[in-house]
């Protein structure tokens, strides 16, 4: 994320700019010349409209509960304590800015959940528990479903049509685990029951259990088609997401790589650190593609993700 900063060297001309220009945020230096930066706020709050929503934050050395008082009483939104870290900052810009964004789109995104919980075949409410009630992240994941086996009903009749009963399998097995954990009750039931018919080497999967897979994928793409226009209409939003540093990512990516090989509930907890780390980020594909792979028990494609990601 680029932010677009201007600076002004007093409180009266901070006052000057928010009035003669858009702005979605100011950082309020309280000790300035000419006037000082609670003056300032009580100024811009006396604007009235939309000055009365303006996210102000205080920046100041002193850090008392009476400081903090005065600013709030000023108008002030939040504060900031000198000496100023960057962390801090980006915190902040997300706490007020990303937040506000993607609100708008949030309500889409909930709306068209909400939705899907009355559907057949969908258990919205399990799929949300399993990702601790985060919606756009199931909007991503069921996204990425549709993206990978919106064909799956094809693939499937042409595999067995060669006879390649290992690779059926395995695809059913992806979309058995895939849809259980997203939710998609009723396919992952019936790429089970096929999945088992297959491992007891009985190939003769009728055209009625073919014809019963096929609706359930086709079923299941025209409504979840809805969430891939609700995340596109997310993007613009996220935009404004907070930049991270790869090194971070890199370090817990490496963390979670380790406990796979010996502690499997520790790389969970790794995984949803990660998870909520590249919430709004450049990298929420990639930690909703290796959270996935993990809630599979795709060890051996987990193992593969984090690989990849590292080599790159």
């Amino acid at each position: 994320m680029n932010f677009n900063v201007s600076t002004v060297d007093d409180g009266q001309k901070a006052l000057e700019f928010v009035e003669s220009q858009t702005v979605d945020m100011v950082l309020m230096d309280i000790e300035m010349p000419i006037m000082d930066g609670l003056t300032a706020t009580r100024e811009i709050r006396g604007l009235g409209g939309v000055y009365r929503h303006l996210p102000i934050i205080a920046m100041t050395a002193a850090d008392t509960e009476q400081d903090k008082a005065q600013g709030i009483s000023a108008g002030m939104t939040d504060y900031l304590t000198k000496p100023l870290a960057a962390d801090a900052m980006f915190v902040m810009a997300q706490k007020w800015l990303l937040d506000k964004a993607v609100q708008s789109a949030s309500s889409s995104t909930s709306e068209c959940l909400s939705s899907l919980s009355a559907m057949d075949q969908f258990d919205f409410e399990a799929a949300l528990r399993r990702i601790r009630g985060n919606e756009r992240l199931l909007v991503a994941m069921l996204r990425a479903f549709i993206e990978a086996h919106g064909a799956a009903d094809q693939e499937l009749s042409l595999l067995l049509h060669r006879q390649d009963y290992e690779q059926a399998e395995r695809l059913l097995h992806q979309i058995k685990g895939s849809g259980a954990n997203l939710g998609l009750v009723g396919l992952s039931g019936i790429a089970a029951n096929i999945e088992q018919q297959l491992k007891q080497q009985d190939y003769a999967i009728t055209d009625e259990t073919l014809s019963c897979f096929e609706c359930h994928i086709q079923y299941m793409c025209q409504h979840l088609a809805r969430l891939s226009e609700s995340e596109e209409n997310i993007k613009p939003a996220l935009s404004r997401s907070i930049p991270l540093s790869r090194d971070r990512i890199i370090g817990c990516v490496k963390k979670i790589r380790e406990y796979v090989k010996s502690d499997l509930s520790e790389a969970k907890k790794e995984i949803e650190i990660l998870t909520d780390l590249c919430e709004n980020t450049e990298y929420e594909d990639v930690a909703c593609d290796i959270d996935m792979a993990f809630s599979q028990f795709d060890l051996s494609g987990l193992k593969q993700k984090l690989d990849r990601f590292l080599s790159e």
